[in-house]
């Protein structure tokens, strides 16, 4: 039997997910004015609660139907797999919280595709820099005391051309 709802909420934005997309959006919402509700299916993971040996491992995924409410929401599709993340932070979490301000590179031209057709984007690096601005504003990022390690080493790397 299911709880009847005795209390009734009236709001002016609701946001689903509290990711990279969601927590901005809902911060602006409150930002200007509105009455705003976020709402996040997964838990808080505060500093240490992440999963550090393969047991907890094997307990941080989301599947309801095994009662796991983890971290790591996998979904597979037909020829392709996505892990997302289900907890307050959303991607974040799994992104392990770098902020990077993509060099021009990354962002493709009239570059061809594989198969035929090329790939164009609609907006450049320079669209970005007041966003990435506001958010560096609002986050207050700082470099990383490990700039040698592999990953690290990786994300500066610039992209590889189609193989």
């Amino acid at each position: 039997m299911t709880a009847k709802a005795t209390r009734v909420e009236h709001v002016e934005a609701l946001v689903v997910g509290s990711g990279f997309g969601g927590s901005v959006a809902a911060y602006r919402l409150a930002e200007a004015g509105k009455s705003t509700v976020l709402l996040e299916r997964g838990q808080a993971y505060p500093p240490g609660t992440f999963a550090r040996n393969p047991y907890e491992m094997s307990r941080s995924f989301w599947e309801p139907k095994d009662e796991l409410f983890g971290l790591f929401d996998v979904r597979s599709f037909r020829r392709l797999e996505a892990i997302v993340s289900s907890g307050l932070g959303g991607g974040s979490l799994i992104y392990a919280n770098v902020l990077l301000r993509k060099d021009e590179k990354w962002f493709v031209h009239d570059s061809p595709l594989p198969g035929g057709g090329y790939e164009n984007w609609p907006i450049g690096r320079e669209d970005l820099e007041p966003h990435y601005d506001a958010v560096e504003k609002m986050i207050h990022p700082t470099p990383s005391p490990y700039p040698d390690i592999p990953k690290a080493r990786a994300l500066r790397r610039p992209p590889r051309p189609w193989a």
